[in-house]
């Protein structure tokens, strides 16, 4: 288990690596062919969460033209979009059938993947394809910890197709504010991790970086240390799921707030306020803690509370005795659908 540890640590701890890697591949086109009106992303699990950071950050250059559909089909699509089907793996059933729906309803296609059926089909179609070249990287590597590569590519495909201009000095610019703010990262979320430890982990963020932040770091609890977790977004859990600790159901609960400095005064009082009526009605099997975020720009803070939750669920895999990489009830359950699928 020591080398598998060892893998997913080095994945963590090489995001930045990621990004530069991504930026300077010259294999990817600088400007497509034809003009589109908007993108549609097909993707699912770790393969879709760097498209919903470039949606969440990068939308005040984005103009509201990228959507991301998590599903066997994307709706609604305009004539006019590009399709690009995600996939890490090249053989996610729902990916693998949003492309079929991209290849008759979308004006043009493109492919993301190592391999797999995806590439198979993009190459047997004439289909665009970015191959994701992961050599650097340790052989069980997993999509969840793809961020940096999906982010950089998508962001330049996204340029080369004519939406967000300068869209890549953005990455750059993030990149080295990351990386500025990196040291100490580790530390911060290990001691979170012991906090966590023997208790359920919630997740808050702004609404405007939910994707990016909350849901993201309850995904990395579950699958790095095989553990419950749940995320939520303020102001909405103030108007139903704070109520239901009201019930002690034997249960501990740890709460935290990723903040960010562009969160609204309304979105930190209501944290705040939230956690002092927490103490005041005695609730003591709830416990909150306000986890700040640090970095001159948007993107690198949330790379930077992304890495965090990395580290954090990374740590309480190792106190809980779990091998973080490894996902075996996933691909389980994809087999037994498999098996279905053939009677």
């Amino acid at each position: 288990m020591k080398d598998a540890r060892d893998s997913m640590a080095l994945a963590i701890a090489g995001l930045g690596n990621q990004i530069r890697f991504a930026l300077a591949d010259n294999t990817i086109p600088e400007k497509l062919d034809q003009s589109f009106d908007s993108v549609e992303v097909a993707a699912m699990g770790g393969s879709a969460l760097a498209w919903d950071v470039l949606s969440e950050t990068m939308g005040h250059r984005l103009n509201g033209a990228l959507r991301v559909h998590r599903d066997y089909t994307i709706t609604r699509p305009s004539p006019g979009a590009l399709g690009i089907a995600c996939s890490v793996s090249g053989n996610t059933e729902e990916t693998l059938a949003a492309y079929e729906v991209m290849r008759e309803q979308c004006r043009c296609v493109i492919a993301v993947t190592t391999g797999g059926e995806l590439a198979r089909r993009a190459e047997a179609d004439a289909v665009e394809l970015i191959r994701l070249d992961l050599t650097n990287e340790p052989r069980d590597f997993q999509p969840r910890s793809s961020v940096g590569y999906l982010l950089t590519y998508g962001a330049r495909l996204l340029q080369a197709a004519g939406f967000g201009a300068n869209i890549v000095d953005e990455i750059e610019e993030a990149v080295i504010d990351y990386t500025n703010n990196y040291d100490g990262l580790e530390d911060r979320a290990k001691e979170a991790a012991q906090w966590i430890n023997n208790s359920v982990p919630i997740v808050y963020s702004s609404t405007a970086l939910f994707n990016s932040l909350a849901r993201t770091m309850k995904i990395k609890f579950n699958e790095n240390a095989k553990y419950p977790a749940f995320a939520g977004a303020l102001p909405e859990v103030n108007h139903n799921e704070m109520i239901g600790f009201e019930s002690d159901i034997g249960t501990s609960f740890r709460i935290m707030y990723i903040s960010d400095p562009s969160d609204s005064e309304s979105v930190s009082n209501r944290f705040f306020t939230m956690a002092r009526l927490f103490r005041e009605r005695n609730l003591s099997h709830v416990q909150t803690r306000k986890i700040d975020l640090f970095g001159d720009t948007k993107l690198g803070r949330v790379l930077t509370g992304i890495t965090f939750g990395d580290w954090c669920s990374y740590h309480l895999a190792m106190l809980r005795g779990v091998d973080p990489t490894p996902v075996e009830f996933i691909e389980n359950f994809k087999a037994e659908l498999a098996h279905i699928g053939e009677r």
